[in-house]
């Protein structure tokens, strides 16, 4: 019962921090694209930018300390670890698997942008596969606890 609790919070933070990190991808846009400099419209690949990439790095930060904080304190109910160094192990090993589940939300959001010219349907499918994945990490890895 009570990973079915600790999932159907960990799904709605998700969705809490899916919006939080389109919204601040539309707002990083939004600034990027009113600057009137030719470095942030310079194509790297395709239809891929400079500003998608910085966009991508801004939400990818800010919707990450979200979701540690959440995660941490009120999904797994992690008040402390048992010493400074398991808590740093912790945090290393939670940024890994963020980094791995990033890797393929980017991916799938910049294939669907470069494909099919569906960016934010490749941020939807995207953050919902990595989330999935994430969340059995996370259970079993970072925040686990030992009975």
């Amino acid at each position: 019962m009570k990973t079915n609790r600790q999932y159907l919070l960990y799904i709605l933070f998700a969705v809490c921090s899916t919006i939080l990190n389109f919204s601040v991808q539309k707002v990083s846009e939004k600034i990027l694209y009113s600057v009137n400099n030719n470095f942030f419209s310079f194509i790297l690949y395709k239809n891929i930018d400079i500003a998608t990439l910085l966009k991508l790095a801004i939400a990818t930060i800010v919707a990450f300390v979200f979701k540690y904080l959440v995660d941490r304190f009120l999904v797994f109910k992690k008040e402390k670890y048992a010493t400074k160094q398991k808590e740093i192990a912790g945090i290393g090993l939670y940024t890994l698997f963020s980094v791995f589940t990033t890797l393929l939300f980017w991916g799938v959001q910049l294939s669907f942008k470069i494909c099919f010219q569906l960016e934010y349907l490749g941020l939807v499918l995207g953050l919902a596969a990595g989330y999935t994945i994430k969340f059995f990490l996370d259970k079993n890895f970072v925040f686990h606890s030992k009975k």
